[in-house]
């Protein structure tokens, strides 16, 4: 997969008329994204927050009828 998403990148670079200090900055942010993959909820925390959860802690069971 690393190896197809280098690829893809040279290709699509090829086709940007961008500077080389713009290629080098993408191609460290690609390296990165390597590395570390797609974020996660372990990661991200703060953004997967379930609501739910906290409805019943700090408010209690809503009820509507």
């Amino acid at each position: 997969m690393n190896e197809q998403l280098q690829l893809d990148f040279d290709k699509i670079i090829k086709t940007l008329k961008i500077s080389e200090k713009e290629i080098q900055l993408k191609k460290s942010f690609l390296k990165k994204f390597i590395n570390n993959g797609f974020p996660n909820k372990k990661q991200e925390d703060w953004k997967f927050l379930d609501i739910s959860q906290i409805i019943k802690k700090n408010i209690g069971d809503l009820s509507f009828f």
